[in-house]
């Protein structure tokens, strides 16, 4: 296991460390805005639903490409800090072009650029926290991300409702200035630069028969997840709900995300990654079952649970993978390819399956959809852990060479 810097007892370690809740609190506000607001604000400029999901689906196709190139410069110049700032301030630039734009065209052309930028947020601010925190105390700095997401989408909820989508526009230009802000005042440990043969180790890694039997199931479980989460907003809102309620919905599963990220870690290292995969798969079924039984409001918020479960231990789980097997000039890469696999890649055939699923079948489609794909999910990864088992693979659980 990789070694934090903290836990060696290096001196300026806490004060590096100090920003870094603010940062994931921060960070949070234009991914909380993207999930639950970009939608609304497309439907508002007149987008329909087909539409809506085929410009989110664009967004995660150039965020995929954003978030390889984004996590390749920062190991290349060995830093999060200076990509991450320039990145806050394009974020904020592209939502006024949103907010200002006429054209249904021009709205979706700037819907998609703020993916450009927004999606590598996370993966940069999480791979500066692993290299500061290392694994075993990466949760709890982690946590902040969604706690952030949590009161932040509760306060742009607030505003809408007093004051329409605009106050939540001007919510989000005022965090986006503040985590530039904080980005660049704060100090990073420097970390090796990503040479040659970090990408030719990183190649070899790719090409092991072990990780082509792990991702296909990865995204099994993880594209409904973000169907769901895309079209959240607008579900709520075809069940009557209002403003307020739809943040209140949204925040549901970021607040249940934090007891996992608080012990997920913990778990992981004592009953191996593979059994968290079981696990996360199995929670996204209880979801979806839960969501097919139960056509109503009360059934989207009981939903959030099992999905936040899934979620991070997905998460967490493979971030434990790629820590082990990845050299350590490679983090942010290895960072910014599991947001790819499990966000961009994954939300983009998500928000194409979903868009069509609801203006088709409405949300039994999706649901029914939904628990197939998490039940094949389930399936393999039980397949894996059952193979690991007879054939004797690592203790833990994982199954690498």
């Amino acid at each position: 296991m990789k070694t934090a810097p903290t836990e060696r007892g290096e001196p300026e370690a806490a004060r590096r460390l100090s920003g870094l809740p603010a940062l994931h609190f921060l960070v949070a506000a234009p991914l909380a805005f993207v999930s639950v607001y970009l939608p609304l604000t497309l439907q508002a400029k007149g987008l329909g639903m087909a539409e809506i999901g085929a410009t989110l689906a664009a967004g995660s196709l150039v965020g995929l490409f954003g978030q390889l190139l984004w996590g390749a410069l920062s190991d290349r110049f060995g830093t999060s800090r200076r990509i991450l700032a320039p990145l806050l301030l394009g974020a904020g630039l592209l939502l006024g072009g949103l907010y200002a734009s006429a054209a249904i065209w021009a709205a979706a052309a700037c819907a998609v650029a703020v993916r450009l930028c927004t999606t590598s947020l996370q993966p940069l601010t999480d791979s500066w926290t692993l290299l500061e925190a290392g694994t075993a105390g990466f949760g709890r700095y982690r946590l902040w991300g969604s706690a952030g997401y949590v009161l932040l989408t509760a306060g742009m909820g607030l505003a809408a409702s007093d004051s329409g989508l605009a106050a939540v526009h001007v919510f989000q230009w005022a965090a986006l200035a503040a985590g530039a802000a904080l980005a660049i005042g704060m100090k990073e440990r420097r970390r090796p630069r990503a040479g040659a043969a970090d990408w030719r180790q990183a190649g070899r890694v790719l090409r092991h028969p072990s990780i082509w039997k792990l991702l296909p199931f990865v995204v099994l479980a993880a594209v409904p997840a973000r169907a769901f989460e895309s079209f959240l907003s607008l579900n709520a809102k075809q069940l009557g709900a209002d403003e307020l309620t739809v943040a209140g919905l949204s925040v549901l599963e970021p607040a249940c995300e934090i007891p996992f990220l608080l012990l997920g870690m913990a778990g992981i290292r004592r009953y191996g990654a593979d059994r968290a995969l079981l696990l996360a798969a199995v929670l996204y079924v209880c979801a979806w079952i839960a969501l097919l039984s139960f056509s109503s409001l009360y059934a989207l918020a009981a939903a959030q649970a099992p999905l936040a479960g899934g979620a991070m231990l997905l998460y967490l789980a493979v971030t434990v993978y790629l820590r082990e097997i990845l050299p350590e000039g490679m983090l942010a890469t290895g960072q910014a390819a599991l947001f790819v696999m499990l966000y961009s890649f994954s939300g983009m055939i998500g928000n194409l399956l979903g868009g069509f699923l609801l203006e088709e079948g409405g949300r039994t489609a999706l649901f029914g959809a939904a628990l197939v794909l998490s039940a094949c999910a389930a399936a393999g990864f039980a397949g894996r852990l059952r193979s690991a088992k007879a054939m004797g693979k690592h203790r833990d659980g994982t199954y690498f060479d």
